[in-house]
């Protein structure tokens, strides 16, 4: 259903967009075909859908197409490899000289909190250097790591120093601090006993 609120520059989300190519590997696929038919970002949806009796999420993944007319070989097929080759770089990247010792992640955090405090990094405001998206997907990485061992109330922390990224100088803090907990299970939010203590005791004093 389209509502108001959707329709921008008379744009109604009633026709396709821009061709995105796809590509479907399977061994029950004929080699060599070119398929034109008109599929949709949720056909890959449709296809487990229907492949497994599940119905549908949306009205957008029950009238797409899916792919299982192009699985249509009643065996699989034999003649591709079965083991990949190793990959050759002639050209490797150095990585000698990437922080990853304790003593430099904890120097260089060091040095990101004072340019966070000075508002200075490099003789540059720190405000201006906002993040790029490109390092969002990194954050959203690192977060994912370290929320897969973290606990409360460090857990909480962690998200809560995510959504507080707004510098490019925040964003290589927490990747800092990320590398520090997972390469080196190095948690700086990881609370004392005797914080935990205190902290118990607050929550304490305010119930009623």
């Amino acid at each position: 259903m389209i509502t108001q609120a959707y329709v921008q520059n008379k744009f109604k989300f009633d026709q396709l967009g821009v061709r995105v190519p796809a590509l479907v590997i399977s061994p029950y696929t004929k080699r060599g075909v070119i398929d034109h038919t008109t599929y949709d970002h949720t056909s890959m949806l449709a296809t487990v859908e229907r492949m497994f009796g599940m119905t549908n999420l949306t009205n957008r993944d029950k009238n797409a197409n899916d792919f299982l007319h192009l699985l249509s070989l009643d065996q699989p097929r034999t003649d591709a490899p079965t083991t990949l080759t190793e990959a050759i770089n002639p050209h490797p990247l150095d990585c000698s000289g990437i922080l990853e010792t304790l003593d430099d992640l904890l120097l260089l955090r060091s040095n990101l909190r004072i340019a966070q405090e000075e508002g200075i990094y490099r003789e540059r405001e720190v405000r201006e250097m906002r993040v790029h998206s490109t390092q969002i997907g990194f954050l959203q990485v690192a977060l994912l790591k370290v929320l897969q061992t973290a606990r409360h109330p460090e857990r909480d922390a962690w998200i809560e120093q995510y959504k507080n990224i707004e510098t490019r100088i925040d964003a290589a803090l927490f990747m800092t601090e990320a590398k520090l907990k997972i390469r080196h299970a190095f948690d700086l939010k990881t609370y004392s006993k005797e914080a935990r203590r205190q902290d118990r005791l607050k929550r304490i004093r305010r119930l009623p």
